[in-house]
């Protein structure tokens, strides 16, 4: 039965590594984060750590006369698994929805979590996983407004990082995952 756990295990890592195409170390200065990607910290291809996020349908709720309050909304995810043996992962991710334009008004959450060491002899799968999903809403009554309407842009973003507790540089080395999206919008006045 071991045996056939790690079958599996090794299978299911052979199949998510055809299908992604991201470089397989990332280091703390790098910017440009895949959405979606598996990374391994040493040179072996086996184990590893996949992580997937994404941000998406944001969205302005104009005030009406019947609710006199306007929002703009973003919808986050998030999910992490890894197949390490010897090591636990630090996770540390964040939604954000802000006015592009206008900076004070945001909201931007923090959360951490930790995935425990992957168990080969009792998972097939692991069973210490992060799945979060989020929508975020940001009360803009208050942006000023022309009579007209005023153009704005919406900016959320979605970024995850995992670092190993073990590894001996853990300060410059962690996986990173990340999504954004930039979205015009007209304000306008709440109705009087």
């Amino acid at each position: 039965m071991k045996r056939l756990n790690l079958i599996l295990a090794v299978l299911f890592a052979l199949a998510v590594i055809c299908l992604l195409t991201q470089a397989s170390f990332v280091i703390a200065d790098n910017y440009e984060t895949p959405s979606e990607a598996s990374y391994s910290i040493d040179e072996e291809w086996y184990p590893f750590i996949y992580g997937y996020t994404w941000v998406g349908n944001l969205t302005y709720h104009p005030a009406t006369a019947d609710f006199p309050y306007a929002y703009i909304s973003s919808d986050h995810e998030f999910y992490c698994h890894h197949y390490y043996e010897d090591e636990d992962f630090e996770i540390e991710y964040r939604p954000l929805l802000t006015v592009w334009e206008d900076l004070d008004f945001y909201v931007n959450p923090s959360y951490h979590t930790t995935l425990s060491e992957y168990d080969s002899e009792t998972q097939a799968m692991p069973t210490d996983y992060l799945d979060h999903e989020e929508t975020l809403w940001v009360n803009i009554t208050d942006l000023p407004a022309a009579e007209t309407g005023t153009d704005y842009q919406m900016f959320a973003y979605t970024r995850m990082l995992a670092t190993p507790d073990d590894i001996s540089d853990s300060n410059s080395t962690f996986c990173s995952w990340g999504d954004e999206s930039l979205v015009r919008f007209r304000h306008t006045r709440p109705p009087q």
